[in-house]
């Protein structure tokens, strides 16, 4: 497999143990998963080849595993989405996704409505109204978190204010890990771009901000999509 450069070996947690649990991962599966998690890039395509890892499982185990087992342990990380597979060259040889943690939480349930209930149908002017409060909720509450930061922002900045609040803490989460006012002459301009370019997407910035919050709550702040 080729040598991936400027990679962050992602550590294993107990979330990670506990992902295994409630998925059934067999041992296979999971020691498959923490050798991806060294030896792919999280959320980029990689190729892999299976006979790497079982020579790296023959280190500890004495042998490898055989061939029914290591397609097992393919195909199981595959149905439990820790991967996404882009293409099969062979049954050893993949190019595939390798997913943070974060990523494969479970969905929010929505709530079903039924398509025959008056209730459910909106009433367009009050869409508008609450539509444009909450705009404006969100604009103080961004401005409001970004002045208690020290970067301030006209109310009619609206193409940074109006940015997900998510987005706007890891702008600022981003500026910190850059070197923050000491190194950042121009605040305001830099989180303008950072939010426009989305840094925090950068697979180095993910990496660092996985590794500074990954194991707090504030991560979910921060990505709640991902929950």
């Amino acid at each position: 497999m080729p040598q991936n450069r400027n990679k962050t070996i992602v550590p294993w947690t107990y979330r990670h143990d506990e992902y295994c649990l409630k998925n059934g991962l067999p041992p296979a599966a999971k020691l498959l998963w923490k050798w991806l998690l060294r030896h792919s890039i999280l959320n980029a395509e990689s190729e892999i080849d299976l006979n790497d890892f079982n020579r790296w499982i023959a280190k500890s185990r004495g042998k490898g595993y055989c061939q029914k087992t290591l397609k097992g342990a393919l195909e199981k990380i595959y149905q439990s989405r820790v991967i996404e597979l882009c293409r099969q060259y062979t049954w050893r040889i993949v190019k595939i996704i390798t997913r943070p943690i974060e990523y494969l939480k479970p969905r929010k349930k929505v709530q079903k409505r039924d398509i025959f209930s008056n209730s459910g149908v909106p009433n367009p002017r009050n869409s508008v109204t609450q539509y444009q409060q909450q705009q404006q909720l969100l604009i103080i509450r961004n401005q409001t978190t970004l002045s208690d930061f020290g970067i301030t922002f006209n109310s009619d900045e609206k193409e940074v204010l109006e940015h997900p609040h998510n987005e706007v803490l890891l702008a600022i989460e981003c500026f910190k890990l850059r070197g923050g006012f000491g190194k950042i002459p121009n605040p305001q301009g830099w989180v303008r771009v950072c939010l426009r370019k989305r840094f925090w997407d950068e697979m180095p910035t993910y990496n660092q901000l996985l590794m500074k919050f990954g194991n707090c709550t504030y991560w979910d702040e921060l990505f709640p999509n991902t929950q």
